[in-house]
């Protein structure tokens, strides 16, 4: 969010005085200011869940192929071991 952007909205929030004075402190420590703080933090864990939703629609149809492809070997081997059974010697 650049400088620029017109910021003419307000979010209130409860927290208890022990959260205040952590964000305060937090804020303090990281040299910005309690809305900076708030903001970025928001800002950073909606990225972090939007990561993971990116990354869960790439890899699910991957491991759905991975799984039809081992039910396909799978029938496969079956089929190899039943055919090995029909044509033992038996002695």
């Amino acid at each position: 969010m650049g400088t620029d952007t017109k910021k003419n909205e307000t979010i209130k929030i409860r927290v208890s005085k022990e959260q205040k004075d952590l964000f305060k402190y937090v804020a303090t420590q990281k040299n910005m200011t309690l809305t900076e703080l708030l903001i970025v933090g928001t800002e950073e864990l909606i990225n972090k869940e939007n990561l993971k939703s990116k990354e869960i629609e790439i890899v699910t149809p991957r491991v759905e192929r991975l799984e039809r492809e081992f039910e396909i070997i799978k029938a496969r081997m079956e089929d190899r071991k039943q055919a090995t059974k029909k044509f033992k010697w038996h002695w």
